[in-house]
């Protein structure tokens, strides 16, 4: 079984390098190839992060701030349709209430430490989030232009904590309780207001829902989710 958690890890791994490499040869395109279609941009989207629980022994507790700050690419395949992908990295915090014990939470040092009925735990993700969409842009008035996009979102998960004042916890490096990967769906409108040729600001308000499960409590489907705040700079 962990051969083949590895295995999928490896696999992913492949894709975000592939990935990687295909931003970089766009970083080192000439500005002629990026006038034909490609436009990058960054961002930092604030986001609030809460869990979702299809079982009633696990419920979250409230929402934390994160942030998800990275680099965009967009090749457009008609006039206002484009392929909206990137890479970025992505800080979630989410709260989760065991509400009967029987569970433990996996530490990379400490092993596994059982949890109490009724422990609230704060866990910590770091991980790395690539987007892939399609994203549609209205008619330009005066210096403004709406812009809405829809996408999945893959998100891989390279370090991972825990708190809890219940257990004297405070920044314990977790083992495996947020999964390796996880889905998820990603919905965004906005404007762009443009600062004279291709740059321009973007602000937006995005959705990014879980697909699959994020967290790996012991028993049900822990699902997180995001509400982001869209702070962007086209080039």
């Amino acid at each position: 079984m962990r051969t083949m958690a590895w295995s999928g890890r490896g696999r992913l791994l492949a894709r975000v390098a592939g990935v990687g490499g295909f931003l970089w040869v766009m970083l080192c395109c000439p500005a002629g190839l990026l006038a034909q279609g490609l436009r990058l941009g960054v961002h930092v989207d604030p986001q609030l992060v809460w869990f979702s629980s299809d079982i009633g022994r696990f419920a979250n507790e409230g929402a934390h701030i994160g942030v998800n700050t990275g680099l965009d690419v967009e090749y457009f395949f008609a006039a206002r349709y484009a392929f909206a992908s990137g890479v970025s990295f992505d800080l979630r915090r989410a709260n989760l209430r065991y509400g009967q014990e029987g569970y433990v939470l996996r530490t990379a040092y400490d092993g596994n430490i059982p949890v109490p009925g009724g422990a609230l735990t704060e866990t910590k993700a770091y991980q790395l989030q690539v987007p892939l969409g399609v994203k549609m842009r209205a008619i330009e008035i005066g210096y403004t232009t709406i812009f809405a996009m829809a996408g999945l979102t893959t998100n891989i998960t390279f370090n991972e904590n825990v708190s809890s004042t219940r257990l004297r916890m405070s920044e314990v490096r977790g083992d495996g309780m947020y999964y390796t990967a996880n889905l998820g769906y990603l919905r965004m409108a906005g404007v762009e207001y443009s600062l004279g040729g291709p740059s321009s600001v973007q602000l937006g308000l995005g959705y990014n829902g879980g697909i699959t499960p994020a967290y790996d409590a012991g028993k049900g489907q822990i699902r997180i989710h995001a509400v982001q705040l869209r702070l962007g700079f086209v080039f």
